[in-house]
């Protein structure tokens, strides 16, 4: 974070990082919240109704044009964005 946070002074920005696994993905977004002054975080990924209850609130539905729309978008109200894109099969 103190990287990220040094960056801002310097230009307005975020952070998007692409993790190896859905489970990744959560775990490092339940670790950012609890640093002290974390900014806006927010998961995105695929998965399904089965999955464990802790991952539930970060499904999304991504397609190529969700994704290019978010890209494209000037203000956005997220700091940091955990990504997973899974073709086909949710794992």
């Amino acid at each position: 974070m103190p990287h990220f946070e040094r960056r801002l002074e310097a230009l307005d920005g975020k952070a998007m990082v692409f993790c190896m696994s859905r489970r990744i993905c959560v775990e490092l977004y339940k670790y950012l919240r609890e640093l002290p002054g974390c900014p806006e975080v927010a998961v995105v990924m695929t998965g399904a109704a089965s999955d464990p209850e802790d991952y539930q609130p970060h499904i999304s539905i991504l397609s190529d044009e969700f994704l290019a729309e978010v890209q494209g978008m000037e203000h956005k109200n997220l700091q940091v964005e955990l990504l997973r894109r899974l073709e086909g099969r949710c794992g």
